[in-house]
């Protein structure tokens, strides 16, 4: 039962709820926060790319590291050898290259459209002692593995000292 002072507010199909006036306002903010949120992080395969809201995507990209190497694993399923380059430029491993829209998809009416068309670049900054002159990139399945191997860290050298 409904205490005396506690207002209630007629819902869809005649049903009383109780009145809260900041519901609306709390689903609003956390839609607010969630696309904020989306739109900081991305989803793997978007990002803000311009100050007027432009999106562009990028290919996800999984980093691994041992003692000898770096691996990077980046996901470009449909791409063909010459559709993307890898570049190391100032100590910056550059992924970049571009996926084109089939004419025919184009035409066709979709219910749902979820892969990204259009120029991407990812680029990472390396290590110190990531050896530039040491890389490897192999195309398989839709995976670009690149290997770029550490430089060997310098040992320590014992000088002998002369006692006079």
């Amino acid at each position: 039962m409904l205490g005396k002072k506690e207002l209630v507010r007629r819902e869809e199909g005649g049903l009383l709820s109780p009145w809260r006036p900041f519901r609306e306002l709390q689903q609003d903010l956390r839609e607010l926060m969630s696309t904020t949120l989306e739109d900081f992080f991305g989803d793997g395969r978007q990002w803000q790319v311009d100050a007027f809201g432009g999106r562009g995507w990028g290919p996800a990209v999984d980093v691994e590291e041992s003692e000898k190497e770096y691996v990077f694993e980046a996901e470009l399923p449909g791409l063909e050898k010459n559709d993307f380059k890898v570049e190391m430029q100032n100590g910056t491993l550059i992924i970049s290259g571009e996926r084109k829209e089939n004419v025919e998809q184009k035409t066709k009416s979709y219910l749902r459209h979820e892969q990204y068309y259009g120029q991407f670049r990812r680029s990472f900054t390396m290590p110190v002692d990531a050896n530039p002159e040491g890389i490897k990139a192999e195309y398989k399945k839709g995976i670009l593995t690149i290997t770029v191997q550490r430089l060997e860290k310098a040992k320590p050298k014992a000088i002998p000292v002369a006692v006079e």
